[in-house]
């Protein structure tokens, strides 16, 4: 489990692999909702690829294009004025790990049943 607030706002390039081109649309019709769902920011262009797109040119400039809309979403600050902006607008569970969390590690209650077992405790 991730916290849920780790990737509010974050830009994201929705990739995946598979066996056959069949598969191509796992990636826009279940990534790209599960991202949103965490609040990230998936990028237009989706990258999918099956073993007939290995080396191939068109695989190549789709991984390009989709790194040029990485890098101006960066440069542009946009990400960051969007996780200001709404951050006390949504709902923070733990808030652990996020940039702006108003707790910590040290937060974490280790002494739970469920944390001393994965933490490795019996």
């Amino acid at each position: 489990m991730i916290d849920n607030d780790l990737l509010v706002a974050k830009p994201v390039i929705l990739a995946a692999t598979g066996g056959t081109a069949r598969h191509a649309m796992v990636v826009d019709d279940h990534l790209r909702p599960l991202f949103a769902f965490l609040r990230a920011i998936p990028l237009p262009t989706s990258l999918y690829a099956a073993p007939e797109d290995w080396g191939s040119a068109e695989l190549g400039q789709r991984i390009g294009r989709a790194a040029n809309e990485l890098t101006m979403l960066l440069l542009s600050g946009a990400p960051s004025q969007i996780a200001d902006a709404n951050w006390s607008g949504h709902q923070h569970q733990f808030a652990g790990n996020a940039t702006r969390s108003e707790r910590s590690v040290e937060d974490v209650d280790f002494t739970t049943d469920l944390m001393r077992l994965a933490t490795g405790g019996s």
